[in-house]
């Protein structure tokens, strides 16, 4: 396991850590509040939704540019007089890109959607396949100063923000959350919360990775350690928050290319990860999250991305059937789709 108070290149050995995670959990002062934020900051953070999937048709990729509700319930109107085969609404990666933008209009958030064409060259020279395209969007977001976001929050094409039916904006939420267990500032969180009844607002929150526990999550191995090849994921990388700051943008780029300091190891998983393995997810959970942990907030998967939650909801592939079903209701029920 890797971890470091500023995780940039520091070497800690693999893989029992239980002691000397232990002493981290009870360091606070990195999630103390800066206040040179405050002036920097406002409590309405900006954050930018990116989204990508393949399978999106370009003309498709202007629901993210609608600034109405009107505008997504014309949409959906106009693709219902199409013949049932040629409906973008029975794709359920459409039909996220329309729950999401009506959240983000809700809230005062941007929404950047993409197919992926034009990382197609950069991903094949580095032996990536098409999962590797959130990664490559992200740099490509992050590196860019045009889009003014302080997160961006990358959400699968079977995720879509509930948050009790859009009436919770994202600084209300991770306000009043706690952290998981094996969140590394759960006891700084805990201290928040016995100390002045509840939580520091989200944007005086010191942390540039967010993210939830994988469904399957089993602590049996020890948190966060590397266990190269046993094949579990402790982290989902279908939903997860980064800080546009120093940090966030070294995160992504580690995540892309491999860390300067990953060991033989690592090095060999995270290009097999791009090929073999077929989800970048491997490479994040075994190499580049270790490096990250102590600037992560770690959130429970029923409280974060359960299929059935308040948050977001992640209808993953176990439940492929229920996708379009789910999606569509939830238009519904937020009364973007026209009525019979």
């Amino acid at each position: 396991m890797r971890v470091t108070a500023k995780p940039f290149g520091t070497r800690i050995l693999l893989p029992i850590v239980t002691i000397a995670f232990l002493a981290l959990l009870s360091t606070t002062s990195l999630w103390e509040p800066n206040p040179s934020r405050i002036s920097e900051e406002t409590e309405s953070t900006t954050v930018c939704f990116a989204l990508i999937d393949t399978r999106i048709k370009e003309h498709h990729l202007e629901i993210s540019r609608f600034f109405t509700p009107l505008q997504l319930t014309d949409y959906i109107q106009q693709e219902l007089a199409k013949p049932e085969d040629e409906q973008s609404i029975n794709d359920y990666e459409t039909l996220s890109i329309l729950i999401t933008t009506h959240y983000a209009m809700k809230h005062g958030y941007k929404v950047f959607a993409s197919n992926g064409e034009k990382y197609l060259p950069h991903r094949v020279s580095l032996r990536q396949n098409e999962y590797w395209g959130r990664v490559h969007f992200l740099q490509d977001l992050i590196s860019s100063p045009e889009t003014r976001c302080k997160w961006f929050a990358y959400a699968d094409s079977d995720v879509f923000p509930w948050m009790n039916a859009h009436t919770v904006s994202l600084t209300d939420y991770f306000s009043t959350q706690n952290v998981a267990l094996e969140s590394y500032n759960y006891n700084e969180r805990k201290q928040q919360l016995d100390k002045h009844k509840g939580y520091y607002p989200w944007h005086l929150q010191r942390e540039s990775f967010i993210i939830g526990l994988n469904g399957q999550f089993e602590p049996r191995l020890g948190w966060p350690g590397t266990f190269l090849g046993n094949g579990s994921y402790y982290i989902c990388s279908g939903l997860f928050f980064v800080r546009n700051d120093d940090i966030g943008r070294r995160l992504i780029r580690d995540w892309m290319y491999g860390a300067a300091d990953f060991s033989h190891e690592e090095r060999e998983l995270h290009h097999l990860a791009g090929h073999t393995f077929a989800w970048d997810q491997r490479a994040l959970n075994f190499g580049v999250f270790q490096r990250y942990v102590n600037v992560s907030s770690v959130y429970t998967f029923k409280q974060f991305h359960y299929k059935d939650g308040d948050a977001f909801r992640h209808v993953w592939s176990e439940f492929d059937a229920e996708r379009v079903p789910m999606m569509q209701l939830a238009l519904r029920e937020l009364g973007l789709w026209p009525e019979e």
